[in-house]
C-alpha cells in the first residue's frame, strides 16, 4: 500500500511535466504534433488507467481501512471526552459540597468559639468573684486580729499606765493598808461560803 503511494507520488512529476508540454507548446506559438504530444497523451492515459487497474483496490483499502482507524480513534475520544466530562461533573460536585461542608465547619467552629470563650469568661469571673471573696475574707480576719491584738496591748498599756499611777500616789503606808483590808475581805468571804 505505502509503495503503491510511493510510486505515485514519483510518477506524478513525470504526469504533470506530460500535461505541462502540449501547454507550453500552444504558450508559444507552436501547434499540437500528434506524433510528439499526442504519445505524451496516450502514455498518460495508460499510466493513469495502470494505476486506476492496479491501484484501486488497495487504494480502497487503505482508505477503508484509514477510515476505519479515525472512525475507531474518534469513538475512542469521545469515550475518554465523557470519561472526562464525568470526571469533572464529579469534581464539580465534589467541589460544591466541600464547600458547603466548609462553610458549615466555620459556623461550626465560630459557634464553638464562642461557647468556649464565654465559657472561659464564665470560668475567669467566677474565679474573680472566688479570690475577692477569698481576700475580703482575709482582710476582714487579718482585721480582726490587728484589732484583737491592739486592743491587748491598749489593755496591757492602760494597767501599766494604772498601776504607775496607783504606785504613784500610794504611800508605804496606805498599801499596807490596802493588802490587810484585802485579806480581811478575802477571809470574811471564805467565812461566808464556809457557813452557807
Amino acid at each position: 500500500m505505502i509503495a503503491l503511494f510511493n510510486r505515485v507520488l514519483r510518477a506524478l512529476p513525470f504526469a504533470l511535466v506530460v500535461l505541462a508540454s502540449p501547454a507550453a507548446a500552444f504558450a508559444s506559438g507552436g501547434s499540437f504534433t500528434f506524433t510528439i504530444h499526442g504519445y505524451y497523451l496516450i502514455d498518460f492515459a495508460v499510466f493513469l488507467g495502470i494505476l486506476v487497474y492496479f491501484g484501486r483496490k488497495p487504494i480502497a483499502a487503505a482508505l477503508d481501512s484509514r477510515y476505519k482507524t479515525v472512525v475507531a480513534e474518534i469513538e475512542a475520544a469521545k469515550e475518554v471526552r465523557e470519561k472526562a466530562q464525568a470526571k469533572y461533573d464529579e469534581y464539580t460536585a465534589r467541589m460544591e459540597r466541600l464547600e458547603t461542608e466548609l462553610a458549615e465547619l466555620l459556623s461550626d467552629v465560630r459557634e464553638g468559639t464562642e461557647l468556649e470563650c464565654q465559657r472561659i469568661l464564665e470560668d475567669a469571673k467566677a474565679s474573680a468573684d472566688r479570690i475577692a471573696a477569698e481576700e475580703t475574707a482575709r482582710v476582714a480576719q487579718e482585721g480582726k486580729k490587728i484589732r484583737e491584738e491592739l486592743a491587748t496591748q491598749a489593755v496591757e498599756t492602760a494597767m501599766q499606765l494604772a498601776a504607775q499611777r496607783i504606785q504613784a500616789q500610794m504611800s508605804d503606808k496606805s498599801q499596807d493598808a490596802l493588802v490587810q483590808s484585802v485579806i480581811s475581805d478575802l477571809q470574811s468571804s471564805d467565812k461566808v461560803e464556809v457557813q452557807a
